[in-house]
């Protein structure tokens, strides 16, 4: 799917295999999130990776982490649901 960060639209996919949870190549404007997570896990993947597209190389990695897990755990408990497409 196609998403907007910050302006630039990035191409978001789900794949089945991936060395990490989720990465992000700001060359080819291209996300991917590693299927098969939990859906807190898959969301703090998908804020993690969308962080880095807001802001490649501009913020740490330990920074980028600590970040996403905090707003992934706000979110679930706010009621957070992945609904299935």
């Amino acid at each position: 799917m196609r998403v907007k960060v910050l302006g630039k639209y990035w191409t978001l996919t789900f794949v089945p295999t991936l060395g990490a949870h989720g990465d992000c190549d700001d060359v080819s404007r291209t996300i991917r999130i590693k299927q098969g997570q939990s859906d807190r896990d898959t969301l703090d993947t998908v804020i993690h990776e969308s962080l880095h597209a807001a802001a490649f190389d501009m913020f740490d990695e330990s920074y980028v982490d600590k970040l996403a897990t905090d707003i992934s755990i706000i979110l679930t408990r706010l009621g957070y649901k992945r609904q299935e497409k």
